[in-house]
This record gives structure tokens, sequence and C-alpha cells, in this order.
């Protein structure tokens, strides 16, 4: 059986290169990104990025200078 790439508009055979996605797909070369084959995972992976990005960057407050 031939494999074929897992967006619904493609639908090309997959010969010797093939790429896997966390949503389980196989893809071919111009769907193999997330965003261009609109994956459910991105959503989860853009939540985590900004929860690591707001913790490794945290709120800094200066105390005012007291002026002479």
């Amino acid at each position: 059986m031939v494999e074929r790439c897992s967006h619904e508009s493609c639908k090309k055979k997959l010969k010797l290169i093939s790429f896997d996605c966390k949503c389980g797909g196989k893809f071919c070369s111009v769907h193999r990104y997330m965003n261009s084959h609109g994956c459910p995972c991105i959503e989860e992976k853009k939540k985590t990025c900004r929860e690591e990005i707001s913790n490794n960057n945290p709120e800094v407050n200066f105390a005012k200078v007291v002026k002479i």
C-alpha cells in the first residue's frame, strides 16, 4: 500500500521522504510544518512557549531613586 500525505487537499504519494508530526499524520515536504497542515498540537505548543517565556522573564520593578 502506498502512503499518502495526510493533508485533506493534497494526498500526494510519499516515496522516500515523509515527515511525521506529533498529531500522528505523515506529510509531504509542502505540508510538513505545523501551520501548513492545520495541526491541532500548535495551540498546545503556543501555550507552553508563552508559559516558558513568562517564567524565564520575570517582571522587574525598580525602586525609585531618592533625589538629593
